[in-house]
């Protein structure tokens, strides 16, 4: 995975779109369950290892708009939500639209003082 990572990442470069990275497993839980190491972890920190892969490769940071963990939530087209072909990646390139409506959603926590409006709440 990390020579096909390495191999995508100029001609992504290329591309004057952003890019998703997101991260999944299949549905078989740790024995943990949720509240240790879960399908959550796995799947972000499947996908935050393909977003260093992909930047060591050539790729500009500054192109990636999102990088997240999806767990088992979206399993592979046709797949049960248990096979192993849901334990993967996908990489999506955005169009100018879609990059502009994920940054769009995110304005009103990071714009007028949101997040830090978010913060003093969760402190009090």
């Amino acid at each position: 995975m990390r020579d096909l990572l390495h191999l995508l990442a100029p001609l992504l470069n290329e591309m004057p779109n952003r890019l998703s990275i997101s991260g999944h497993t299949d549905s078989v839980p740790y024995a943990s369950g949720f509240r240790g190491y879960s399908n959550w972890e796995l799947s972000a920190d499947r996908a935050n290892a393909s977003r260093r892969e992909l930047v060591a490769g050539g790729f500009g940071d500054e192109k990636l708009l999102r990088v997240t963990g999806m767990g088992d939530r979206v399993p592979a087209p046709g797949s049960d939500p248990g096979d192993a072909v849901n334990r993967r990646i996908t990489l999506v390139v955005l169009t100018s639209e879609a990059a502009a409506l994920i940054r769009d959603r995110l304005d009103p926590l990071l714009g007028s003082g949101g997040l830090q409006a978010v913060a003093e709440t969760i402190q009090e």
